[in-house]
């Protein structure tokens, strides 16, 4: 999977053995309607994306965006919380929490503006 990210899900026998990846299949199961969307590599983290929200642009066209998921990580990724819940619209940034072995929730708030 990290020599050719973009194959995932749809060759996984590229990706995972078959046996990880039916545990992955029941981890995803579990999530109900947020179902992985989009899977990301950058400098050794792997995001799996579950959920994504915008609001509707304002009167400057700024809209503020909400993006929740899974972070596979070696290194402690920067702004590790203790809880997820409460961060809202005025905490803008990502932040991470623990849940297991090198696996992180985290919950990014940012504005956007079309340029």
């Amino acid at each position: 999977m990290f020599t050719d990210y973009r194959i995932w899900p749809r060759d996984r026998n590229k990706c995972f053995s078959s046996q990880r990846w039916s545990e992955y299949e029941n981890a995803f199961a579990n999530l109900g309607n947020a179902r992985p969307y989009r899977l990301s590599k950058e400098d050794g983290t792997v995001r799996i994306v579950v959920s994504f929200s915008s609001t509707e642009p304002d009167a400057d066209y700024q809209y503020l965006v909400s993006e929740k998921g899974y972070v596979y990580s070696l290194a402690e990724p920067p702004g590790l919380v203790e809880s997820l819940n409460g961060i809202g619209f005025e905490t803008k940034g990502t932040f991470h929490k623990k849940i297991a072995d090198h696996w992180y929730l985290y919950h990014e708030w940012s504005v956007g503006k079309p340029e």
